[in-house]
């Protein structure tokens, strides 16, 4: 994605904030809702054509899978060969990034972070999905303590 696009279809792109080895990820705004998403654009070679005929089926059940402890999918985009799926936008910090900065969550904390992951994962499993990529940094600590798992990808 250049630095020159700030519109991909109905969201209007503010900043990336992350990047991994497939793909990139952006902040942007829903212009329809006004909602902050996070839309990760896979690269090109990241997702083969003849992989997209087994991808759609599993982005479809992700964009079903409903938990507060999850992120959700909003929709998986295809435009000009690259592939992009929206994600509703988990505000926080990264478990991995606490842990890079040297903080160390109590007993009681982290029991609680642990047992909110879980419950977020056995979910997911109940609809067939499992999340294979389960990392820090796919873990948010928001607010109030509440943890959100991110970034199903392709489970």
């Amino acid at each position: 994605m250049s630095s020159t696009m700030r519109l991909l279809g109905k969201y209007e792109v503010q900043a990336a904030i992350g990047k991994g080895q497939r793909a990139k990820v952006y902040r942007a705004m829903a212009l329809d809702s006004q909602h902050l998403v996070a839309i990760k654009v896979f690269r090109s070679d990241a997702i083969l054509p003849a992989a997209m005929d087994a991808f759609r089926p599993i982005a479809e059940a992700l964009t079903r899978l409903r938990h507060p402890g999850i992120a959700r999918l909003i929709e998986l985009l295809e435009r000009d060969g690259k592939v992009m799926l929206v994600w509703e936008l988990a505000e926080g910090k990264s478990l991995a990034s606490l842990l890079q900065e040297g903080g160390r969550p109590d007993p009681k904390a982290s029991w609680h972070m642990a047992r909110q992951i879980l419950e977020a994962l056995a979910h997911a499993h109940t609809q067939g999905l499992v999340h294979r990529d389960l990392k820090p940094e796919n873990v948010i600590l928001g607010p109030g303590g509440y943890v959100k798992v991110t970034d199903f990808g392709i489970s």
